[in-house]
């Protein structure tokens, strides 16, 4: 029981602990300057690069000396949604606690292993061999040591050599002195040659001997990271599902599918019915010259007609120009009550994926949870869409940069520039929130709720899950 409950609080405290980030000075730079803004620019790219590009995505914004370099990376075998949320909360710890240095790298478990780093200089294909964590985080392992130290060596000799073609390896392997196993992930930055990825796991190892014999723990560079644990730290090591439970999720599917399809017509016949044909924006002019009056309408339409964002310009324009000016900043609401670390990179953490929806759709809404308490923090931003894409990032990055002056630890606010509008609040003061519900994994509702599977209300939540991720 005492090692079950040591299980248990060790896996609380996983985003705590299995993150290893490292800030490097490299002369800093001004915060909100050039280069501050080209590095934020590029890591609000990533997420969509990263996951568009089979999990590996190299970038670089601006120009020498402000240019910043980045590189994103998740491990084979992630699905999107987990590998842009690894990508985010990452990017956003980055931010949070590299504030001025020119140089950041993390490495971090949120569902799936992740790596983003940035820097002021080219670093592809370099080998960085600095250790940035060397760390066991639990108590000596009771068992046969002997049979721990043989039985980790061939689970990471066999590791080891996959990564070698592979940059990337996870497996496990029984003791023999008991009927606990070694689970193990090793990877590589894909940017190595596959000779300097062998050569990093090695050093990896030959680290493990002096600092964590017989631990449970985590050692990580900048060009290669190993985790290993007695327990299944990461979804890639949940056992096959059995026979009944694949029969009730397929039944499951098949149903969930059929209604899906039925609710999207629905959905697309009663917008049809409610939403005029020009999809919420429309520019249009009056009048001849000198006297023409142009006009354009911008908004996000609820299902029911009502707007709840718009805009309307009556006064002469150029469809296309960027408004940059500033025409509302406020804080409207009193301190909120959090950490206020936790705040600044959750607030972080969300616009950089909205920023990253936004970048092909205009619009984004969502929502993120505080660590420190029960609060979210919820918000929408978007762009009139007669501005180009990157236009449309600018102005919503520009608007990051005035929060940090105006508006930090507070509730809520509202930055609004003729080209972009950005609002949050620890409440969902939008219709819209209401569906954009907490995540719900399947395999979750599976252990909750379903135990053997041989329950109608196993059914029912699975079915319930799935149509509310098919919604989203």
């Amino acid at each position: 029981m005492d090692d079950l409950l040591l299980v248990v609080f060790w896996i609380e405290l996983l985003c705590v602990l299995v993150s290893a980030d490292i800030c490097f000075d490299r002369s800093g730079f001004h915060t909100n300057g050039t280069y501050d803004l080209n590095r934020r620019l590029m890591l609000s790219s990533l997420p969509s690069h990263v996951t568009a590009n089979d999990g590996f995505y190299t970038t670089s914004t601006g120009q020498d000396p402000n240019r910043a370099y980045g590189l994103g990376m998740c491990a084979p075998g992630s699905d999107a949604r987990s590998c842009s949320d690894c990508i985010i909360s990452s990017s956003a710890r980055l931010l949070g606690n590299c504030t001025n240095e020119m140089e950041g790298i993390d490495w971090r478990m949120h569902r799936t292993l992740c790596l983003v780093r940035y820097s002021n200089r080219r670093f592809y294909g370099s080998l960085g061999m600095e250790v940035i964590r060397s760390e066991n985080y639990t108590r000596d392992f009771q068992d046969n040591m002997t049979d721990l130290d043989n039985k980790w060596e061939a689970l990471m000799i066999g590791l080891i050599d996959q990564a070698s073609t592979l940059y990337y390896a996870a497996g496990t392997r029984k003791l023999d002195s008991s009927i606990s196993h070694v689970y193990g992930v090793v990877q590589c930055s894909r940017d190595l040659s596959l000779e300097n990825c062998t050569h990093c796991l090695q050093q990896d190892v030959i680290e493990y001997r002096s600092c964590c014999r017989g631990r449970q723990g985590v050692i990580s560079r900048p060009s290669c990271f190993i985790r290993w644990e007695v327990y299944p730290f990461l979804d890639l090591f949940d056992p096959p599902l059995e026979t009944g439970t694949v029969v009730a999720i397929v039944v499951a599917l098949v149903v969930v599918i059929a209604l899906g399809f039925a609710l999207w017509r629905w959905r697309k016949a009663y917008k049809a019915s409610t939403t005029d044909s020009n999809d919420g924006f429309y520019t249009t002019s009056t009048g001849q010259d000198p006297n023409r009056a142009y006009g354009l309408d911008r908004g996000h339409r609820l299902e029911d007609g009502q707007d709840t964002l718009s805009c309307s310009l009556l006064e002469p324009l150029v469809y296309g120009s960027l408004g940059i000016e500033i025409l509302r900043s406020e804080n409207y609401t009193r301190d909120v009550q959090a950490n206020m670390t936790d705040l600044e990179i959750t607030w972080e953490a969300l616009m950089i994926g909205l920023i990253d929806q936004a970048s092909s759709l205009y619009y984004s809404a969502g929502t993120r949870k505080l660590e420190s308490s029960i609060s979210h923090v919820y918000s929408v931003v978007q762009c009139s869409k007669d501005v180009s894409i990157e236009n449309c990032t600018h102005c919503l990055q520009q608007n990051v940069i005035e929060y940090r002056s105006c508006c930090r630890g507070r509730q809520g606010g509202i930055i609004s520039r003729p080209s972009c509008f950005t609002r949050w609040e620890v409440y969902p003061f939008l219709d819209l929130f209401d569906n954009i519900a907490p995540e719900k994994m399947v395999k979750d509702i599976y252990r909750n709720y379903c135990g053997d599977c041989r329950c109608s209300r196993c059914i029912a939540a699975l079915g319930f899950s799935l149509w509310e991720r098919r919604k989203h």
